[in-house]
């Protein structure tokens, strides 16, 4: 990639050919669970160490996030989703930059299920550039830019 944007494809984890049919077993990636008839997203977090169908199975998902969206949303089917990373030439995909994105995905977002408020652990500034696409800058680097794209 020539520019230094981070891009995220995002594609429905079911999907069964080409580059996606491996991501129940990517072992550091985003994920998303979305409501089944709107346009929103109901839950965002990061499989890192173990697999996205571990953390999709996980006890602590079973209690913080499936019970409430079925209990307080009456929700019991859902989306799933998981992104996956294209980075700028040079850079790899490491534990620490998957942290940030899902850390500023969840603060811009909010989705309705992450109780937790988003740790930013940087400070960025964002703004619309394109249709679908965020420009970021992280702040305490200067002009290190960055980028999220919805597919």
């Amino acid at each position: 990639m020539d520019d230094e944007r981070i891009i995220l494809d995002w594609q429905d984890v079911n999907h069964e050919s080409g580059r996606w049919a491996d991501r129940w077993h990517y072992n550091l990636a985003l994920y998303s669970i979305l409501h089944p008839d709107e346009d929103e997203i109901l839950y965002l977090g990061k499989a890192d160490g173990c697999t996205v169908r571990s953390r999709w199975n996980a006890d602590d998902k079973h209690e913080r996030v499936w019970s409430r969206i079925e209990d307080e949303r009456d929700i019991f089917e859902h989306g799933f989703i998981v992104g996956e990373f294209r980075l700028p030439d040079g850079q790899r995909l490491s534990r620490q930059l998957v942290c940030d994105v899902e850390s500023f995905l969840i603060h811009q977002i909010k989705p309705w299920a992450n109780s937790r408020k988003a740790a930013l652990k940087h400070c960025f500034i964002a703004k619309p550039c394109a249709e679908g696409m965020l420009d970021v800058i992280d702040a305490n680097v200067g002009c290190a830019g960055v980028g999220f794209e919805d597919n």
